[in-house]
């Protein structure tokens, strides 16, 4: 192994084994309260459930301790047993070493190394993104318009209230898959709709769900999402400005058995494979930067009700019905949450008197 390949090596290294303690404070952290639902917490869920929470949060927590654990000792076995190089070399002598060669043999690499996740992303929670709700939803779910009546009356007048222009109301059938609740847009300009999870429908009041919905409309109307874009298109450029500088040294290939015959094509490899050990430590700031966004949405979607108790309560009844974890460590959620704890919310709402948004 060369140089580059031990600093490579400890610092892989170094983000598993302080990602474990990080996971390990969490969990100690959530069983020193577990023995009794804490004072501020009374109000929201009975002993039955926070224990149900707790128990859930743990679970989580030892499935992501052996999740990391799997792909840490993956990573470490394609990149420094010579594996990944050969398993590439092999690759390009079936493809060819044009461009279009190089390419497919890039893709073809990156796909089996995929299917080496497949047991973990099964059994992981999904993500929302830009397309799936558009194309990817629909296939697995059903999406029904929301019947008339005051509900509907409510979050229409919500919407025009706050110039949310959109082509109607639907409620997708979750509960089919989980007891999990959300709220979220589908659709492009003005073909948007909003969809509301059944569970959210049946788990909240009127006034909750009008609240849900305007922080919803919250991040639209402040423009959160391009925001979002924004920034990773920023730090795209600048990864592959990195990889560029990268690309063009013999030493960074060359450190995990790649010839200098490949290209560009195994930089690329190897930086997708590296760049999470660097911007791991990175992930504070982002998720910093993404609880400060739904402390604005909950101020927006105070404002927009006029009062910030049926948020502080819909938040509740979120948390109680997704079994979260009430109690997390700050270094945890630090690193790993991307909305603030339950309890950090409700103090900045409790603060928030209606049109402080607007002055």
């Amino acid at each position: 192994m060369t140089s580059f390949a031990f600093v490579a090596l400890g610092l892989i290294l170094i983000r598993y084994f302080f990602e474990l303690c990080l996971d390990g404070v969490n969990a100690a952290h959530v069983r020193k309260h577990s023995a009794e639902v804490p004072k501020a917490f009374r109000e929201i869920m009975d002993a039955a459930t926070y224990k149900k929470s707790v128990q859930y949060t743990l679970a989580k927590a030892r499935f992501g301790t052996v999740s990391d654990s799997y792909s840490t000792a993956v990573l470490c076995v394609l990149l420094f047993s010579g594996l990944l190089a050969s398993l590439f070399a092999q690759v390009v002598e079936r493809t060819g070493q044009s461009a279009w060669g190089l390419a497919i043999a890039l893709w073809a690499v990156i796909l089996m190394m995929s299917l080496l996740s497949l047991p973990f992303s099964w059994c992981s929670q999904f993500r929302m993104s830009v397309l799936a709700p558009i194309f990817i939803l629909p296939l697995f779910n059903k999406f029904t318009p929301l019947p008339e009546g005051s509900l509907k009356d409510r979050l229409k007048n919500l919407a025009e209230r706050t110039g949310f222009i959109n082509a109607g109301i639907q409620v997708m059938d979750g509960s089919k898959r989980s007891k999990h609740s959300n709220a979220f847009f589908t659709g492009l300009g003005k073909g948007r709709r909003i969809a509301l999870f059944d569970t959210l429908v049946e788990q909240m009041s009127e006034q909750e769900l009008e609240a849900v919905l305007a922080h919803e409309i919250g991040h639209y109307k402040l423009r959160h999402v391009p925001k979002m874009i924004t920034w990773s298109f920023v730090t795209t450029l600048a990864g592959f400005w990195g990889l560029s500088l990268l690309a063009g040294q013999p030493w960074f290939t060359g450190a995990f058995g790649f010839g200098s015959e490949a290209g560009i094509a195994p930089a690329f490899l190897l930086f997708a494979l590296l760049a999470g050990t660097v911007t791991f430590w990175l992930s504070p700031l982002s998720s910093l930067w993404s609880r400060k966004f739904e402390y604005e949405a909950d101020a927006f979607a105070a404002d927009a009700v006029n009062t910030s108790e049926p948020m502080i309560t819909a938040l509740r009844k979120l948390n109680r019905e997704n079994l979260s974890n009430l109690t997390p460590h700050p270094w945890y959620s630090g690193f790993h949450y991307d909305h603030p704890a339950l309890l950090e919310r409700e103090s900045a709402l409790k603060d928030f008197n209606p049109g402080d948004r607007a002055a």
